[in-house]
């Protein structure tokens, strides 16, 4: 028969456990010891009154039995597989990444790209119950992950992404958003169609309110975090081996300085319904952006059913209440 323990970590608790079986068993022999040191055993039922060795016996057993069935209960013991219809009902949320050149600039650290990665884990891992997905672009836009409920997934394929993950150093907000209306033209209308799209706001598309237009049509919502400051920072240039050697310049020979674009980042938000929020060096970002998808009703994604390992917990609670009451009759 199958079984596990739900609370293995609380195994700890059988020290005190094992110490207070020693306590008791110690005070029982040092009771009997002190009895045959006062009246001698053949004389104790006549002396003594309602006294009896083997009710001693049974009272210290019982005590013994209900610390162990305490200690077992606190491991939370599970078997017995039983059939149980789940129903997984949640958000769908994309979340789409920008890997151009432009995001190597090192005005949060390590860089926008690496910052942008740590802020996306935080989210995901706050959110929980949601499906997520991962799209990276720049010049272009791949489907990294498709949206799933296994986080762990999510991750190692976000871990993965570079900014050699798609060649272009340039970025274009047209080829992400025609991606997101692509990913959820099978979508039914009920369902909320959730986007974080995570940038620096520059953007080298020559138009993008076409499908800008259609995504408000099929009711997607994009939130866009900004990954940037307004000062900027100069965007670093790497060799095959990854060594920096300088930075990159416009056709003056000046270095050019990659900042924020609100106004690209607002305009695309506020025209889906969404909500722009820029990147902070504490929560506030992570708990704004949640606070947005909670606003959206959940769907159901999928019910099955599932064999589950039953609680035994109780059984163990009970025996040590019964053990306890009769030793407190006795």
């Amino acid at each position: 028969m199958s079984y596990e323990f739900a609370s293995p970590q609380n195994i700890f608790v059988f020290i005190p456990i094992l110490f207070l079986i020693v306590l008791v068993v110690f005070t029982f022999f040092r009771i009997k010891k002190q009895c045959a040191r006062l009246v001698h055993k053949k004389h104790i039922s006549r002396l003594l009154l309602n006294f009896s060795w083997s009710k001693q016996y049974i009272r210290a057993a019982l005590i013994v039995c209900a610390l162990i069935c305490m200690g077992i209960a606190l491991l939370q013991p599970k078997w017995g597989l039983s059939d149980e219809k789940t129903l997984h009902q949640g958000r769908d949320l994309l979340i789409a990444l920008d890997i151009s050149r432009s995001m190597l600039a090192q005005d949060y650290q390590p860089n926008r790209l690496e910052y942008a990665k740590e802020k996306i884990k935080k989210l995901v891992t706050a959110l929980q119950a949601e499906r997520v997905g991962l799209l990276v672009f720049s010049g272009a836009a791949v489907m990294q992950c498709p949206l799933t409920s296994d986080h762990q997934a999510f991750f190692m394929f976000l871990n993965s992404i570079s900014v050699e993950t798609i060649s272009s150093g340039t970025t274009s907000y047209g080829a992400a958003l025609q991606k997101i209306l692509d990913s959820f033209a099978s979508f039914d209308s009920e369902r909320s169609k959730l986007v974080v799209l995570c940038t620096d706001g520059e953007d080298f598309s020559s138009d993008i309110s076409g499908v800008q237009a259609k995504l408000t049509a099929v009711g997607v919502h994009i939130c866009t975090l900004g990954v940037a400051t307004q000062d900027g920072a100069p965007i670093p240039l790497y060799d095959e081996r990854g060594v920096q050697h300088g930075f990159q310049k416009d056709e003056k020979n000046e270095i050019v300085i990659s900042r924020r674009n609100e106004a690209v980042m607002k305009n695309l938000a506020q025209a889906t319904g969404g909500v722009y929020v820029p990147v902070t060096s504490d929560e506030k970002d992570i708990a704004r952006i949640q606070s947005w998808i909670y606003g959206f009703e959940k769907t159901k994604w999928e019910e099955f059913d599932q064999r589950r390992l039953q609680d035994g917990y109780y059984y163990f609670t009970a025996a040590a209440f019964l053990a306890l009451l009769i030793e407190w009759i006795l």
